[in-house]
């Protein structure tokens, strides 16, 4: 009898310690950078549910993922990667090209001009 109170004393003891451990690792735990980083993420994400109604939300969500479907369609028949890239690439030398070329141009007559050789070509 004397050994089961014993044990039952040190069982109580274990669990007391034991309760005491988990609210020293809780406590610590909610004081933690990511415990603190979940609960802003959480309260901005309380404040922005009020903010906005639901419905709006879900239509914006439900936009978003018609507009990607269709990009993504799109640069699925325009062959991928490559083909998005080649219409970069002619946009680039339609629109680009040709104003880096008027600015190459500006910089040569205004180079020119500042010359004794440019002035005298200019009168």
């Amino acid at each position: 009898m004397q050994n089961y109170d014993k044990y039952l004393t040190n069982l109580r003891t274990a669990q007391a310690e034991g309760v005491e451990t988990l609210n020293q690792q809780y406590t610590q735990a909610l004081d933690s950078i990511e415990s603190r980083a979940e609960n802003a993420s959480e309260a901005w994400h309380r404040a922005w549910s009020k903010t906005f109604d639901v419905d709006n939300i879900k239509d914006f969500y439900s936009v978003s993922e018609g507009l990607a479907d269709v990009f993504g369609t799109l640069v699925k028949t325009i062959g991928g990667l490559p083909g998005l890239l080649g219409i970069v690439a002619l946009i680039m030398r339609q629109r680009i090209l040709p104003t880096g070329l008027q600015i190459k141009t500006f910089v040569k007559d205004t180079f020119n001009s500042m010359t004794h050789e440019g002035r005298v070509k200019s009168i």
